[in-house]
């Protein structure tokens, strides 16, 4: 019975309390400071610790270094078939497997092992910031013109949107696809210094046009906002 409980000595404790302010770090501060999900935050803190403590625990009964990568390979391979992942969220969940595995299983010190977790998180916020990547404003958007959804009408497509929003898109995603109610779930992406510049010009123009009287005879009918 000593045996099985030995695990849990200062060492253990440790490495778990290093773990976990590691994971927290990352998904609290990097991830979901740019993405308000928070069954997303919940469910990966749950996953990083949940992989620490089962190779830790699998680990003291001396299983080889081969196991631990097997591990990391059938993690890695885990896919939530409820909602896609998006690349970015597929790479946080890697790196808190790489985090919660390193954490487990990893010779090094206590001190080292956090220095260790902390250019990893060092480094996500160097590929999160803006000296990688550009900062690009995200909108969910309903769309029932699902005959312009095709490869070839791409163009068609982005201009369509682009004449609804007012903003300069930089790409979009398209989701799920309703066929019984011709709509599709598109994600788009756009600069908010783009909209920004853009959105300026329309509203003067509105604010300069007259508003038209209906006419009866020329058959002319003001129009309202379709969006």
């Amino acid at each position: 019975m000593s045996d099985m409980i030995s695990v849990f000595d200062i060492d253990f404790i440790a490495r778990f309390a290093v773990n976990a302010v590691s994971l927290l770090v990352l998904l609290r501060f990097i991830y979901y400071r740019n993405v308000s999900q928070s069954e997303a935050l919940s469910g990966l803190m749950l996953f990083g610790n949940g992989v620490f403590l089962v190779t830790a625990l699998l680990h003291s009964v001396e299983i080889s270094m081969g196991f631990a990568f097997g591990l990391f390979a059938v993690f890695s391979m885990l896919r939530y078939r409820t909602e896609a992942l998006s690349l970015r969220d597929m790479t946080f969940l890697f790196v808190s497997i790489v985090i919660s595995l390193m954490s487990a299983v990893s010779a090094l010190p206590v001190v080292e092992l956090l220095v260790v977790n902390t250019l990893v998180c060092l480094t996500s916020v160097l590929c999160e910031g803006a000296l990688l990547q550009k900062k690009a404003t995200v909108k969910n958007i309903l769309y029932e013109k699902i005959e312009l959804i095709t490869p070839e009408k791409r163009s068609e497509l982005l201009a369509d949107l682009e004449a609804r929003i007012g903003f300069k898109i930089e790409r979009i995603d398209i989701g799920d696809i309703d066929f019984l109610k011709d709509t599709a779930q598109i994600k788009v992406y756009y600069m908010l210094d783009n909209a920004v510049q853009q959105a300026q010009p329309l509203e003067q123009k509105h604010a300069q046009t007259p508003t038209q009287e209906p006419n009866e005879k020329s058959g002319i009918k003001p129009l309202g906002n379709t969006i």
